[in-house]
């Protein structure tokens, strides 16, 4: 029955999620997924630690990181980390799943797309760079539609709904053709709906605008002749992306895995214009 039904992939999410004692995906599901290594480049450019590092905190708040799972907590007021503490066996080294702080990389990638050329505008229609979208509404879907997710894509971002196309794109084979299954069914640029589904094919056409696939394109850019990484400069450590359907010309970008200084990376392209130790890194607009 549940190849009859197409349902194959719930075999895995069985085993991935429920076998692990979970209800939806977790910070420690990296080692049963294949991913990407983003490589750290031998230039560093850690946050300036304070001289007074807190790393003790009131009970209340200690037994609120407790209710919570927390494993890393770390605290950074003008470009300085004044806290920092890990628990339950985590460190500075230990790599967790971002979940959706990957939304910020990946519009600050379309961000880089723009710059660069790939994208013309982000006023293009998405239908221009992926044409098999589906929906009454989808020759008028724009870029800044996804990024902004207004862009009336149907969409159940139930996590611990195995049937959604949310935890369907972490087990399935095929992610893109989930993606182009998914029909616009309101008017875009009118009404905000949170979905994962925006990012995911923000990412796809980004691959397609650029041809590049989405984790050679955050890793290394070329631009006026000069190979550049665009976040080298704020990675303290290798960073892991999930690769998610068997297309090798396709990925995902559900995920990123880092240590508990993810936020450098997803703060610094917003801070100072762009800038980081006065190096343009992302556009300042």
């Amino acid at each position: 029955l549940i190849y009859t039904l197409n349902l194959e992939y719930f075999l895995k999410g069985i085993r991935v999620v429920y076998l692990n004692g979970q209800t939806t995906v977790f910070i420690d599901d990296l080692k049963y997924f294949d991913h990407e290594v983003i490589e750290s480049t031998p230039e560093k450019s850690p946050w300036p630690v304070s001289e007074n590092l807190i790393d003790s905190f009131s009970d209340k708040f200690e037994m609120y990181n407790e209710d919570f799972g927390t494993v890393a907590y770390v605290v950074i007021h003008k470009d300085t980390i004044i806290a920092e503490k890990y628990y339950k066996g985590y460190s500075s080294n230990s790599s967790t799943n971002s979940f959706s702080m990957a939304k910020t990389l990946v519009s600050a990638s379309m961000a880089k797309a723009l710059e660069l050329g790939y994208i013309k505008s982000l006023n293009d229609k998405v239908i221009d760079y992926i044409p098999n979208l589906r929906g009454e509404f989808a020759n008028q879907v724009r870029i800044i539609d996804l990024a902004t997710m207004t862009s009336g894509l149907k969409w159940n971002e139930g996590t611990s709904d195995p049937f959604s196309p949310v935890a369907k794109q972490y087990f399935i084979n095929d992610v893109e053709e989930l993606m182009l299954n998914q029909p616009f069914i309101e008017k875009p640029g009118e009404k905000y709906h949170y979905s994962s589904g925006n990012t995911q094919l923000l990412s796809l056409l980004i691959e397609k605008a650029s041809g590049i696939k989405f984790d050679k394109f955050f890793e290394t850019l070329e631009d006026d002749d000069d190979v550049q990484n665009i976040y080298s400069n704020a990675k303290l450590s290798n960073w892991y992306m999930l690769i998610i359907g068997i297309d090798p010309g396709i990925s995902g970008s559900i995920c990123f895995f880092d240590n508990g200084k993810i936020l450098d990376v997803i703060e610094m392209p917003t801070m100072n214009d762009g800038k980081k130790n006065k190096k343009q890194v992302n556009g300042s607009q």
